[in-house]
């Protein structure tokens, strides 16, 4: 007897979820902080890059940083900061709003699957 009979002959194993007649099966969920955040960085890397990118261009920028900082004083690195943290919280909150309109795009008669074991 060779493997495929014995293959053929194997209990099969009932499927794990069984959703009811009409009810729809939820497929993957998109991950939108994911997809917002990586849109970010790959914007600051391009910026990045395109400082680099060329020898006048990356001097100037040196040039710009160091006289930033020679000239910053306390009130400056504040307001850089509390800028900082408003861009990061405006982030956030597009997350949460694109979370909020998939939640109220998605159907409400929606059978979650199970989870992997």
């Amino acid at each position: 007897m060779n493997d495929t009979d014995e293959m053929d002959l194997a209990p099969v194993e009932p499927p794990l979820f069984h959703p009811a007649p009409g009810q729809e099966v939820e497929g993957p969920r998109i991950r939108w902080a994911a997809i917002i955040w990586g849109a970010v960085f790959a914007a600051l890397a391009a910026w990045g890059l395109w400082h680099t990118a060329g020898a006048g261009r990356f001097g100037a920028l040196q040039e710009n940083i160091v006289s930033f900082l020679m000239l910053a004083d306390a009130a400056t690195i504040t307001i850089g900061v509390i800028l900082t943290i408003g861009a990061v919280v405006l982030i956030v909150g597009l997350v949460g709003i694109a979370r909020q309109l998939q939640k109220r795009t998605s159907p409400g008669d929606v059978v979650p699957l199970p989870p992997r074991a």
